[in-house]
């Protein structure tokens, strides 16, 4: 089933996990908001002194976009829905023997669950200090390599999943069909229109226990 080295390499390590008491899926974790209303939530700290709303703890979740790793220390960009963000964890900010799992077992393409407070690094950009970190969910299938991107059409039309991970603009896209749609559906039931599944890709053309038959011309 898996034939590409690097899910049975990302296999071997969600198992390894298991063995270390680490579930790589976990149940019932509960985000605070998600990174664009902690974007809006927090935006004035970029204009006081301090930098930081430290002592303000929150909890948001996404998908590891870009590991930079500092040695005692790594940032990383994560991103969820409809938004990204740099989050930032150290051996002091993570308990030391955690940090060293984290650091050893999360990839990119994991989704991530952090909690911290929002403060600008001294290169000016908006950031998550993170005090908590559970990985919410391994991903065994790498992501495509960042710099090119998803581009070839086949794949794009084949995994519409990865297609939406790897390009925002499909993404919302889709999001606006989707609104399309639902406000067209609630349009004519508001006028008692009665929505009717019928048949799709069946192999015999019909419904029911219609059979193929030639006719006497």
């Amino acid at each position: 089933m898996f034939e590409n080295q690097l899910e049975i390499q990302r296999l071997e390590t969600a198992n390894e996990l298991r063995s270390a008491g680490v579930n790589p899926y976990p149940h019932f974790l509960r985000r605070d908001m998600d990174i664009t209303k902690f974007r809006l939530k927090f935006k004035h700290i970029i204009d006081t002194e301090e930098k930081s709303a430290e002592g303000q703890l929150v909890s948001i979740a996404g998908r590891v976009k870009l590991i930079r790793d500092a040695g005692k220390a790594i940032f990383a960009n994560i991103e969820d829905e409809d938004g990204n963000i740099q989050i930032y964890f150290s051996n002091k900010t993570l308990d030391p023997d955690w940090f060293k799992v984290v650091k050893k077992n999360i990839e990119v393409g994991d989704i991530i669950y952090v909690r911290g407070y929002a403060f600008v690094t001294r290169t000016g950009e908006f950031s998550m200090h993170v005090s908590e970190l559970t990985l919410a969910s391994k991903a065994i299938s790498p992501l495509p390599e960042k710099f090119h991107g998803l581009t070839d059409i086949e794949t794009r039309y084949r995994q519409r999943y990865l297609d939406m991970i790897m390009n925002p603009e499909v993404r919302a896209d889709f999001k606006r069909r989707s609104v399309i749609v639902s406000t067209i559906r609630r349009f004519f039931e508001d006028k008692g229109f009665l929505e009717v599944e019928t048949p799709m890709l069946h192999p015999i053309a019909g419904g029911a226990n219609a059979k193929p038959f030639v006719t006497f011309h």
